[in-house]
């Protein structure tokens, strides 16, 4: 190995230069990093020239512990560099925030555009489905971040190229963030023939694939796929000529090595960083066969038809959705949410559904069950993409796994909640429980890898709590600047089908309602933070003009048994009660009503409505029932200050009113009653915003992340953004910027004044 230290003192990257094709395509190579070193690029420039008899790899190994330098630039011998393009590649690592970004080689092979499921390379035929700039495959001219080639691991001696350098990108795709591709750096030159390029013997190929194979993917993938590269192994090296007697030989190979690989590969495992179900999309086209032979495609296809129903290769995954909400006939709006995001996902993964309080449904394309700690560990362990609400994270390690893809849904603020829930609990144990929801979400969104929120404005509440955790930094960013792919919009949903009544539920049914009865539906529960009371006397006076008008409050007791009945529920029924409306005008439905058979008593309404008090939990509100308002096309009275108010105003779908007004509640409910065109062009335009809220259309986010599931970039970098106090260094490089800028305008009284400034911070200790 010879080195050149014969450069810039603090050089930025170390330049590996490949020799094994020698000659002249070595000579134009040094040549060109040469003429780089004229024009003083910082860099250094090691030649790895293994000894006799030595494997490439080793020397590898060794060259790269010579590396001091925070980027390496490996190049095959024949490209020739300049500086211009060594610089550009700098910048794209920079900007790429990632391991290692790949150059294109115009005078070199082609880079495949994919990978086989059973470990061979794909040819470009491919490519142009995908403008996705990552890859699996470095190529002959890539630089990388020296701290995540150490981190990937030493080289694998046991490996000829290309196995060799597949398995290096892979495992960069394992520990960091990964290769892309630099379109726009293509580099001059051609690479040499390099005696190991393509191994001469095919039976060699196939050790390689199958050790490559055994070392990367995990327990579910390979279980999938190494059952079926050994059984395509032996067609493959008969469609290539390889004898008879040998074409079992390549497997032969692979199982003479694994001893020594089981070893390597639960050291690669425990090193992992991301899932599966993330790379799998880096093969691009999988389950295509990698030979044209009859024989082979024909086997091929018949063991693709035979893997099992949850392999990850043709973009089926494993997913899990978790609620602390029961699953049960009567559900509350976070079960439901539950249900209809399994539902919809399990027409393209294999979906469980989880309650950790209680799991009596069941349904034909998706489990149902009942978890304890050990089942969501057990489902951690068993998903690809873990999908949950509110409480299930509570602290348990298994949601630490960096191998695992975690959805947080956000959709209902739970520590504003808490803030007048808790009001009936005491000073302590209030205080106690918002600080419990703080920390838990604040858990959440410093672990999850992709957020749901119900409305715009919560989206902008998120991620000013993202900020603030740093979550939303340079890698975050830099993969999207609208941060869309880090947190999506999925509101509350209504069926796709229309509600459709198949009894009477209300009218001429409760005790108390009419058949002929005018009904005002309340259809959720009764919690602190809605205003019930000003309905109740609302209702009271509306009586004198409708005296056949009833409310009905559809559901006073919850189905999870862990919510108790609030204090707002009991001051609700001792105002009917003193008012003397309870039974005869105000109406309380005991029992929650079943998920099923809902849709029955909201046909049977004339209005709906939803009143709240004006504090800040409204503001971040999604009001879930509005959305069943919608479905049912009851024409709808709002409290205003919410996202859903503001829509039943801007889009003519009912009538807001001030918070804790009486006179202009009363006001609005009689005019939805009274005037029927009124009530009609509200139905009618209900139903032109129906389908922007059926499930299948708001729940398309999340339907496109799991097609295609992502750690999220700071997460895969293992590194979220540090907000903590600067180190002293940055405190004296920011004052030698100040001094430089001061010093052009001669202001050196400031430059003595800051520079005494910072002496006396640095020796108090504080770091800026």
């Amino acid at each position: 190995m010879s080195v050149d230290r014969s450069l810039h003192p603090h050089p930025r990257v170390t330049v590996l230069v490949d020799p094994r094709s020698g000659g002249e395509a070595l000579e134009r190579t040094v040549a060109a990093l040469r003429a780089v070193q004229d024009e003083r690029l910082v860099h250094v420039v090691v030649a790895v020239e293994p000894a006799a008899g030595r494997d490439p790899a080793e020397a590898w190994r060794d060259a790269l512990a010579a590396v001091s330098n925070p980027a390496v630039l490996v190049l095959a011998a024949g490209l020739e560099p300049t500086a211009a393009w060594v610089e550009g590649m700098l910048d794209a690592l920079e900007r790429a925030g990632g391991s290692a970004v790949a150059a294109p080689v115009p005078g070199g092979p082609p880079r495949p555009a994919g990978l086989s499921f059973v470990g061979h390379p794909l040819d470009d035929a491919v490519a142009s489905r995908t403008s996705d700039p990552r890859t699996l495959f470095l190529g002959d001219a890539w630089i990388a971040s020296r701290h995540h080639l150490e981190a990937a691991g030493d080289a694998a001696v046991d490996l000829l190229e290309p196995a060799r350098t597949l398995d290096l990108g892979w495992r960069l795709w394992l520990t960091g963030s990964g290769i892309v591709v630099a379109d726009d750096l293509p580099i001059d030159g051609a690479p040499g023939e390099r005696v190991d390029r393509e191994v001469a013997d095919p039976i060699r190929r196939e050790a390689d694939a199958l050790a490559v194979l055994y070392r990367n993917l995990d327990d579910g993938s390979l279980g999938a796929a190494l059952p079926a590269a050994t059984a395509l192994s032996p067609r493959r090296l008969a469609a290539q000529g390889v004898p008879a007697d040998r074409v079992h030989d390549g497997v032969a190979a692979f199982h003479e090595r694994l001893d020594a690989l089981v070893e390597d590969r639960r050291e690669r495992q425990a090193r992992r960083r991301r899932p599966d179900a993330e790379l799998v999309e880096l093969l691009r086209d999988p389950l295509r066969p990698d030979c044209t032979d009859p024989a082979f495609v024909d086997l091929h296809h018949r063991l693709v038809r035979a893997l099992p129903g949850e392999h990850r290769f043709g973009g089926r995954y494993r997913v899990v959705v978790a609620t602390r909400d029961s699953l049960a006939p009567r559900m509350a709006g976070p079960g439901i949410r539950a249900w209809n995001i399994a539902r919809e996902l399990a027409r393209e993964h294999e979906v469980r559904l989880l309650s950790v309080t209680h799991a009596s449904l069941t349904d034909p394309d998706f489990s149902i069950e009942l978890a304890d700690d050990a089942g969501i560990e057990d489902a951690v362990e068993w998903c690809d993409v873990f999908i949950f609400q509110g409480w299930v994270m509570g602290g348990r390690d298994c949601f630490q796994r960096d191998d695992r893809i975690f959805v947080v849904d956000v959709y209902d603020p739970m520590h504003l909640e808490q803030l007048e829930q808790g009001k009936d609990d005491g000073e302590h144990n209030r205080r106690r429980s918002v600080t419990s929801a703080v920390e838990i979400l604040n858990e959440q969104l410093e672990r999850g890898d992709f957020f749901l929120c119900a409305s715009e404005k919560q989206r902008d509440f998120w991620l000013g709590s993202m900020a603030s955790l740093g979550r939303i930094n340079p890698a975050t960013y830099d993969r999207d600047e609208s941060l869309r792919s880090q947190i999506a919009v999925v509101p509350f949903g209504i069926p796709d089908e229309p509600a459709t009544r198949t009894r009477d539920a209300i009218k001429g049914v409760l005790p108390g309602v009419g058949a002929d009865d005018r009904v005002i539906l309340w259809g959720g529960g009764v919690y602190n933070w809605f205003d019930p009371l000003t309905l109740i006397r609302a209702v009271d006076r509306l009586r004198t003009r409708v005296p056949d008008v009833k409310l009905v409050f559809l559901g006073m007791r919850h189905p999870n048994a862990e919510v108790p009945e609030m204090r707002m529920a009991r001051e609700a029924r001792e105002l009917a009660g003193e008012l003397g409306l309870t039974g005869s005008t105000v109406i309380f439905n005991e029992q929650w009503v079943a998920y099923e058979d809902r849709q029955n008593y909201l046909l049977d309404a004339d209005v709906a409505v939803t009143t709240h008090l004006h504090h800040i939990e409204t503001e971040f509100s999604f009001r879930t029932r509005v959305l069943d308002y919608l479905w049912a096309g009851l024409p709808t009275v709002a409290t205003s200050g919410d996202a859903l108010a503001d829509l039943i105003e801007r889009d003519g779908l009912g009538l807001t009113v001030p918070p804790n007004d009486v006179d202009a509640l009363e006001d609005a409910l009689f005019r939805l009653l009274d005037d029927r065109d009124l009530a009609e062009q509200c139905r009618k335009n209900i139903q032109v915003v129906q389908p922007a809220f059926t499930w299948s259309v708001g729940l398309r986010p999340l339907v496109a992340f799991c097609r295609a599931p992502r750690r999220a970039a700071d997460l895969a970098l293992g590194e979220a953004l540090d907000i903590g106090p600067e180190p002293n260094p940055t405190a004296w490089v920011r004052y030698k910027q100040v001094f430089v800028s001061l010093a052009r305008d001669g202001d050196w009284s400031a430059i003595v004044r800051r520079g005494t400034n910072l002496v006396r911070r640095l020796a108090r200790g504080v770091r800026r």
